[in-house]
């Protein structure tokens, strides 16, 4: 949390930017928190943490697939951010 902004900052991105990256950034690791609980009540334990280890294991599997397109490190970090979430 303090590395990217100074970071951000180091490369001349305005203030605003970094202030909205982090808020986001913020919202994105605890917004999930208020559903994880109902999620849980209704599917059970162990079949949100095989699910979770599942959309690990994909989201592994796609970065080490390779390739030259931007889209597959995207997908890759969007199963590993649901994974762990």
């Amino acid at each position: 949390m303090t590395v990217t902004p100074l970071t951000m900052t180091g490369y001349s991105i305005n203030i605003g930017n970094v202030t909205f990256v982090i808020q986001w950034h913020v919202l994105a690791m605890f917004g999930t928190a208020f559903l994880t609980g109902a999620i849980i009540h209704r599917f059970g334990v162990a079949w949100i943490m095989l699910s979770g280890a599942a959309l690990l294991a994909f989201a592994v599997a796609t970065a080490l697939a390779g390739g030259k397109h931007r889209r597959q490190g995207r997908d890759s970090l969007i199963f590993s951010f649901v994974s762990k979430n």
